[in-house]
């Protein structure tokens, strides 16, 4: 299972990242293969390791999104 959310500043995030740690933690227990990415942490990765020959792309969302 794969939970792709969007990171937020303040209370709100702060306790949505709790709650997805908390759901991780249950989902282990239960050998529910799980991992969770914020869109952030993904354009990052896309970047570090996709830049070249995606750039047009990348730059796009880098711009739009983080």
């Amino acid at each position: 299972m794969l939970y792709l959310w969007y990171d937020v500043l303040g209370d709100d995030g702060c306790k949505h990242r709790t709650e997805i740690a908390e759901f991780a933690r249950i989902a282990k227990q239960d050998d529910v293969k799980f991992h969770s990415i914020s869109y952030q942490e993904l354009i990052i990765k896309l970047e570090k390791e996709f830049y070249s020959g995606n750039e047009d792309y990348i730059n796009y969302l880098t711009d739009r999104y983080l």
